[in-house]
């Protein structure tokens, strides 16, 4: 019981903004999850370009450096509320759910599936770039050869 009130007064210690986007990225996460289960990735990758208008009630920086700041926040809570989600974090998942809510607020990212060569097999990654930068598997990504050019 400690740990969970630890985790709440931690979550109310965080700025409202990021609070809700803390919870809007869980509930993304678990909108995504079904999406992976029950649609086809194509279906999926072309609809992540429209993600709908929402309320842009949160300030987004409109400085470059104060946006990439609030960018790797984002993938920050993003990677957060995975921990938390009822499904098992994947490159995948995370890169979706993070160019979903930065598409929300207009901001343009551009979502790469590459694979690399692992002796006999073949392992795949899906990683988020937003000005020529990544965002999501940043460390994980040295190696893959894009399947598809940028979008």
């Amino acid at each position: 019981m400690r740990s969970l009130s630890r985790k709440i007064r931690k979550l109310y210690a965080l700025p409202g903004s990021e609070r809700r986007l803390l919870v809007a990225a869980w509930f993304t996460w678990c909108r995504v999850a079904l999406e992976l289960a029950f649609r086809s990735p194509r279906t999926i990758l072309a609809d992540q370009g429209s993600a709908g208008a929402v309320s842009l009630s949160d300030r987004v920086p409109s400085e470059e450096e104060e946006l990439g700041s609030f960018i790797l926040r984002s993938a920050e809570l993003v990677e957060l509320a995975g921990r938390y989600a009822p499904v098992a974090d994947s490159c995948l998942r995370r890169s979706l759910v993070l160019r979903r809510l930065l598409s929300r607020r207009g901001i343009e990212t551009v979502l790469h599936l590459g694979v690399a060569r692992n002796g006999e097999d073949l392992d795949a990654h899906a990683w988020l770039e937003w000005a020529g930068r990544p965002v999501t598997g940043a460390v994980e990504n040295r190696g893959y050869v894009p399947l598809l050019p940028n979008e």
